[in-house]
């Protein structure tokens, strides 16, 4: 199981990486595509440079790396294409010339390694999101303690109203309205505890 940290570490690697090949790629462009083995094509191989250093400034920048990740996967596919059709075609007396064939190498083991980062980056999230849980095992849902509570239901006079649950002692605001409690103000300001007034239900049977 990848922790959260060291994917972090992980990806800053990729990310400086990205930074460094973008840079040659986008100073250099001509030189780079001849040591790949590929005709030079700066203006595709500054493209090239300018999303590498686009997709490294991510990762360094990102507190979720695995976008960053996933877009690097997507640029290895172009790349490994790119290169490809620069491969001579295949008929005899015509051989893949070495350094093309160490350039597509070397991008099918990056390429494998920007897959495993982003998927083993996108499984640390879910993880993450399936863990995350709120507790709400201190709260009964009621505005007073159990005991406070119990036997109000059944009392016969005005059961359940704010009148009782300050009678049992109950920190009730003095804004609360329930419907047993005629000649409560409808609308009153809030204060400053959070509470807000209930709307009273409309007169009338239901439609």
């Amino acid at each position: 199981m990848t922790t959260r940290a060291s994917l972090n570490t992980l990806a800053r690697g990729l990310g400086w990486f990205s930074i460094a090949l973008g840079a040659a790629e986008l100073l250099r462009p001509a030189a780079t595509a001849r040591f790949s083995g590929i005709t030079p094509r700066p203006r595709l191989v500054q493209a090239c440079g300018a999303r590498e250093v686009v997709t490294g400034l991510g990762l360094l920048l990102a507190r979720n790396p695995a976008p960053w990740l996933w877009a690097r996967v997507a640029g290895d596919v172009l790349d490994v294409a790119a290169v490809g059709l620069e491969a001579p075609l295949a008929s005899p007396g015509r051989r893949l010339p070495p350094r093309t064939g160490l350039a597509l190498g070397a991008l099918a083991g990056v390429l494998l390694v920007d897959l495993l980062s982003a998927r083993a980056a996108t499984q640390c999230n879910r993880r993450e999101r399936a863990g995350t849980r709120f507790d709400y095992s201190d709260r009964s849902g009621w505005p007073a303690s159990p005991d406070q509570m119990r036997g109000l239901a059944a009392s016969p006079s005005r059961p359940g109203t704010a009148g009782d649950l300050r009678a049992a002692g109950a920190q009730v605001p003095a804004t609360i309205w329930t419907p047993s409690e005629p000649g409560a103000p409808e609308k009153t300001a809030a204060p400053a505890t959070g509470w807000s007034p209930v709307t009273p239900p409309s007169s009338g049977s239901p439609a």
